[in-house]
């Protein structure tokens, strides 16, 4: 008995397996070809490092203060992502290193920074706190002050 319904299940989908493709077999379909397309590698690896003017501001975090507390003080300030620090009470700054030096120098006495926006100077007052992870002042902005990277100049 059971080998009947094997059987019988075999026909029937052979019947639908027919009948399905004689229902398409007048469909006409046409294949477009594209022509051949190659693609010739070459150019010579380099590497790029870019100065930028002063240091750039790429974010901001929260310092947690040897008094145990959490401090923002890039928030009493209209700084943001993007902005170019250049001074810090009239230091020029150019390296994340001298930024760094500046900071721990001023202590927590408030500082002005001079920094670009948008082609146009601008000059905030903050105020840092001494870090509890190292002990250093920290503004709490995340800075840049270039970018590095290897590619591959291509030429053909």
């Amino acid at each position: 008995m059971k080998q009947k319904k094997i059987f019988f299940l075999i026909v029937l989908f052979a019947f639908i397996a027919i009948y399905i493709t004689t229902l398409y077999k007048n469909y006409n379909i046409s294949v477009n070809a594209i022509p051949n397309i190659s693609v010739i590698p070459c150019g010579n690896a380099i590497g790029v490092k870019i100065f930028s003017e002063g240091v750039l501001v790429i974010g901001n975090a929260p310092v947690e203060s040897v008094d145990g507390n959490t401090y923002e003080p890039y928030k009493q300030t209209k700084i943001k992502s993007g902005d170019i620090i250049l001074k810090i009470n009239e230091t020029d700054i150019e390296t994340i290193e001298e930024l760094i030096d500046v900071v721990n120098k001023i202590q927590s006495d408030e500082a002005i920074v001079t920094y670009k926006r948008d082609n146009r100077i601008y000059e905030e007052k903050i105020k840092p706190v001494q870090s509890l992870d190292d002990g250093k002042y920290k503004l709490g902005l995340w800075v840049r002050d270039g970018a590095t990277g290897v590619g591959t100049l291509t030429f053909y």
